[in-house]
């Protein structure tokens, strides 16, 4: 709906919205794979990422294959995506606070 040079979009609550286009990836099991965890420097991110990394070593059978640090919430540069691409099969990102 235009008027006056500007535009409003409507949404019905009625309509279902469309569903994701791409779903997810197949899942299997994890024993074995190597994981790496992302952090993004906020306080906490890092220790709460190694707890995991750890719980799941322990009660899954991965092996941890190293945590890098980006230093926000933007994505993570080529040359870490390139790293993490070589030494992991999944990466768990997450933040802290």
């Amino acid at each position: 709906m235009t008027k006056g040079g500007t535009s409003l979009r409507i949404f019905d609550p009625t309509i279902p919205l469309p569903g994701a286009a791409g779903g997810l990836a197949p899942r299997g099991p994890i024993q074995g794979k190597r994981v790496g965890l992302l952090e993004n420097s906020k306080r906490n991110s890092d220790v709460i990422l190694q707890t995991i990394g750890a719980r799941l070593a322990e009660r899954a059978g991965v092996t941890v294959a190293g945590l890098w640090h980006k230093p926000d919430t933007l994505p993570g540069s080529p040359e870490i995506v390139e790293e993490m691409l070589a030494k992991c099969d999944l990466v768990i990102t997450g933040v802290g606070d």
